[in-house]
This record gives structure tokens, sequence and C-alpha cells, in this order.
């Protein structure tokens, strides 16, 4: 417990970028930890904690969490134990619903640290609520304590599932960030910190 409200309470302040091998760093932290470096240029547009559901939006600089072109969204939903593959879906549903069309890939299943993983790529040609279009990347962990999902969206248009607007330099720069997120565990050497 005592791991959870210090993670939740970590994340509300600040988004961390641990520097591997670091000896300092690494006594930061107990436990299950979810680590997610701050993408060049953004800030913590908004932070909750509503029961075990924590969520953190960053935004660029210029940016906020009403008004944004791109966005990265970290949720830990404390105690959950989810298929990442069945959330994603789940996710999927969710978009299929507020979009006009959207086009989805297969989520792409795997392990990362030795955690359960699962990836997507959403395109939504037009939002419902707000009239824009979005490209969202979506990665989600099944921890040994929670769950967590960490995504990176991109909204503008609208536009048409065959001429969304990010460069594929952009596109690769998101691909990287959500590469850099970690999911590790100081209690077991098989999700190293």
């Amino acid at each position: 417990m005592y791991n959870a409200v210090l993670r939740s309470k970590l994340l509300s302040l600040l988004v961390l970028v641990i520097f591997a091998g670091s000896a300092s760093a690494k006594n930061l932290f107990e436990g299950e930890n979810f680590l997610t470096p701050m993408p060049k240029g953004f800030k913590v547009g908004y932070t909750v904690k509503k029961g075990k559901i924590t969520l953190t939006e960053l935004v660029p600089q210029s940016e906020s969490v009403r008004d944004w072109t791109k966005m990265a969204t970290i949720q830990i939903f404390n105690g959950n134990r989810s298929d990442p593959k069945a959330f994603l879906e789940r996710m999927k549903s969710g978009f299929t619903r507020e979009c006009e069309k959207l086009g989805a890939a297969e989520p792409v299943t795997g392990k990362v640290n030795g955690y359960p993983s699962a990836q997507i790529i959403f395109a939504c040609t037009k939002e419902k609520k707000t009239g824009l279009g979005s490209l969202t990347a979506v990665r989600a962990y099944l921890g040994a304590d929670s769950f967590y999902m960490v995504q990176r969206a991109w909204r503008g248009g609208p536009y048409s599932l065959d001429s969304m607007p990010v460069s594929t330099e952009t596109f690769k720069k998101w691909m990287k960030y959500l590469r850099t997120v970690s999911l590790c565990d100081t209690r077991s050497s098989d999700h190293p910190c």
C-alpha cells in the first residue's frame, strides 16, 4: 500500500526521468514502479487520483488539457489485474463510439521487462465531441501489483484515414517515447530497475 501511495504522490507532483544505472535513483523506489519520462517541451497539465486510479496528462508548455494538439497520458490502476490486450480492445470500442471513422491496428502483444504488455494505434477521422481528428499510440502493462497504461496522442483535422498529417519522424519519436517507459520491481530479479 505504501508503494502505491508513494508512486501516486510522486506522479502527482511530476513525471520522473530515471537514469539507468544510477544508484541514487534505484534507492528512491521500493516495490513495483512505473517510470515515465517527461517529453521534451511538455509540462504536467492535469493530474488526479480517484479511488484506485491515478491519471496524469502531459501537454506542450504552450498548451492546456482543454486545448491541446499533443498529449501524453499516464494511468495507473492500482490493484487492477486486466489483460493488456483485452484492455486495449475495450479502448477500441470506446474510440469507435466517439469517432466518425476509426482505423485501428491489431494489438501487438509481448513482454516488456518480463511483464505482459500490449500496444495499439488508433486513427480517428473526426471526434464527435470536438470535430477534430486524432492519432493515438497506446501501450499497456500488467504488473504484479497494478495495471499501467501510457499513450501519446496528436489531435487536429478533421482528416481521412488516408491523410493523417503526422510525419514519419514524429511518429517514430512517439513510438520511441513509448519504449522509454519502464515498469520494474525492486523485489524481483525478473523485473529489474
